[in-house]
């Protein structure tokens, strides 16, 4: 089978490309030219123009599956607003109309647990109400709209939770604007962990849950023409500094300081990313070692001379 990703030079696209490239042929995709992080007869790198429609048709050649990760991070859609939306139509329509073209079997499209107005603070399941204000939501909510309205033959829509795990390019700029591989990186450089909101809960999802529900979809027609949330464990800020010390003092034996700008509330929050497609189980095993991967690279990258 063929998997063309688009935005294969970014954090999850390049940990995509990397996985799911041990069972399928990938081809990836990027608008930049990608440096090979690593030999394998079965990637193909490819210069792709997303806001052109015959770039796209010459590059999805003999493509079965197009995994679709292309669009401005949050910063990007609230500071050029408009634009960001004007640019998400252009590219989803382009690879939507480029699959019809070579009659792609199916189009998973990476959305966002922030499409939800209360994603936050409160249990949310697909039903859950939508944010209509945020630029960051609408261009996701727009490209899903895009691909249902358009007619796919087969898609899967998948609203993620916070992605973290395994990094397979350090120099990557997305991982800057990744919570928990912040945190990481200023506990080991400054040995503490600086809290503004300790209390806010968000829902974490490692990176191999993520990539091994990708290659069952990829596999499987149980999910076609759905849109799903996917997450994993929701806690509070003040709960992941607690696990981020713990590890980092039995791994490296460095002891952190936890930081509070803000009184913490004691109060159980009741916040669950749950799904009515699929249910997930919790791991507390996947979650340790998404984190003992992080800290082991990021003390190799901080303290090499």
């Amino acid at each position: 089978m063929n998997i063309f990703i688009t935005g294969a030079s970014g954090y999850i696209g390049s940990v995509l490309v990397k996985s799911l490239s041990k069972q399928f042929s990938i081809v990836a995709g990027s608008q930049k030219k990608i440096v090979p992080l690593l030999e394998n007869k079965n990637i193909k790198y490819k210069t792709v123009n997303y806001r052109s429609l015959k770039s796209l048709k010459k590059n999805l050649e003999n493509i079965d599956v197009v995994i679709h990760l292309v669009g401005m991070n949050k910063v990007e859609c609230e500071k050029k607003k408009s634009k960001s939306l004007i640019f998400k139509k252009k590219i989803t329509l382009n690879i939507v109309k480029a699959c019809k073209h070579h009659n792609i079997k199916k189009i998973i499209y990476l959305s966002s647990s922030q499409v939800y107005k209360d994603f936050q603070t409160k249990f949310i399941n697909e039903k859950s109400k939508l944010n209509k204000k945020s630029f960051y939501s609408l261009s996701h909510l727009l490209a899903e709209k895009i691909i249902i309205d358009e007619n796919v033959a087969s898609y899967t829509i998948i609203r993620a939770s916070n992605i973290f795990g395994l990094i397979t390019n350090r120099k990557c700029e997305k991982l800057k604007e990744n919570l928990i591989h912040l945190l990481l990186d200023n506990a080991i450089q400054y040995n503490n962990i600086s809290l503004k909101e300790p209390s806010i809960t968000k829902n974490f999802l490692p990176i191999s849950v993520f990539v091994s529900n990708i290659k069952t979809i990829i596999k499987s027609n149980k999910y076609d023409k759905k849109t799903m949330n996917l997450g994993f464990k929701s806690m509070s800020l003040y709960g992941l500094a607690l696990i981020i010390k713990k590890r980092i003092k039995i791994l490296k034996n460095k002891k952190i300081k936890i930081l509070i700008e803000r009184k913490l509330d004691n109060k159980n929050s009741n916040h669950k990313y749950t799904s009515l497609v699929k249910r997930f189980v919790y791991s507390k095993k996947k979650f340790i070692v998404e984190l003992d991967n992080i800290i082991n690279l990021l003390t190799k990258k901080t303290f090499r001379k």
